[in-house]
C-alpha cells in the first residue's frame, strides 16, 4: 500500500488587502493614507517607547513623546498609555524621560535612534481600529548620518478598547482556530518569514510586540558585527 502526504499550505499574506481573508475589499486611496516621519530613541526597555513625533523633512523637531505598557495579555495584547507629549523646554531627553517616567529605572541614555518613514491606514471595523504602516527605516543618533536600511518593513495593529473584537478580526484574517493562542499566532508569522532572505542587515523576524522592541531589534540587525582575532597572524611585536 502507499500513503501520499498533502502539500503544506502556502504561508498567509499578510496584505490586509488581499490574501485568503481580505479585511478590506480593495487598496486604500492615496487620500487615506498618512505620511509621517518618527524618530525612535532606543531605551533599551520594552515597557517604555520614547520619540520624536512628526520630524519634518529637515529632522526638525520639538515635541517629545513618552509612552509606558501597561497589562499585557495572555494572547498579546498591549495596554499603553501616553505620559509625555510636549516640547523639551531646553532639558536633555535623559532628564525628560526621566521626570515623564520616575517610575521607571532608565539607565541609557537614548544615544540610539531609528527613523520611520511612516505610510498609514487606518478603518474603524465595528469597534476595532484596524491600522498598517509601510515603513523606511534609517539608523542613526544625535549628530551621526542616517544610514537607511535596505529593507522595507511592514507593522500592522488591532487597536480597540475591547480585546475579544481585536483577536476575532486577527484570528479570521490569518485562519486561525476560533481559540487561537498565542503559539498559533507567532506560528503564523513565522510561515510569513519563511520565505524572506534572512541575511544581510537589517532582517527583522516577524513579532508580536510594540514599536520599542520592534526598534532594538532593528537596531541589533544594523549592527557590524563584531571583530574576530585573526588567529594565524604573527602574535609578535613590530618595530617599534
Amino acid at each position: 500500500s502507499s500513503t501520499t502526504t498533502a502539500p503544506a499550505p502556502p504561508p498567509v499574506s499578510l496584505e490586509l488587502c488581499g490574501g485568503p481573508q481580505p479585511l478590506v475589499a480593495s487598496a486604500p486611496k492615496a487620500s487615506e493614507l498618512e505620511a509621517r516621519t518618527d524618530i525612535y530613541l532606543e531605551f533599551g526597555e520594552e515597557a517604555l517607547g520614547v520619540k520624536f513625533r512628526d520630524v519634518d523633512e529637515h529632522g526638525s523637531t520639538h515635541l517629545l513623546e513618552v509612552k509606558l505598557r501597561g497589562i499585557v495579555k495572555k494572547r498579546g495584547a498591549e495596554q499603553w498609555k501616553k505620559v509625555c507629549s510636549e516640547p523639551l523646554h531646553g532639558a536633555s531627553v535623559l532628564e525628560a524621560v526621566r521626570g515623564a517616567v520616575p517610575e521607571v529605572s532608565v539607565t541609557a541614555d537614548g544615544s540610539q535612534w531609528v527613523r520611520l518613514k511612516k505610510q498609514r491606514w487606518q478603518q474603524d471595523m465595528s469597534g476595532a481600529v484596524v491600522e498598517q504602516t509601510e515603513l523606511e527605516v534609517a539608523v542613526g543618533g544625535e549628530g551621526r548620518e542616517w544610514q537607511t536600511l535596505p529593507r522595507r518593513y511592514r507593522t500592522i495593529c488591532f487597536e480597540g478598547k475591547k480585546p475579544d473584537r481585536c483577536y476575532e478580526l486577527l484570528g479570521n484574517w490569518l485562519g486561525l482556530p476560533e481559540d487561537w493562542e498565542r503559539h498559533d499566532l507567532e506560528g503564523a508569522l513565522a510561515a510569513h518569514a519563511a520565505g524572506v532572505a534572512q541575511d544581510g542587515p537589517g532582517f527583522v523576524a516577524p513579532c508580536l510586540c510594540g514599536y520599542p522592541r520592534f526598534v532594538s531589534a532593528v537596531l541589533a540587525s544594523a549592527a557590524p558585527p563584531p571583530l574576530c582575532p585573526d588567529l594565524d597572524a604573527d602574535p609578535s611585536p613590530g618595530p617599534p
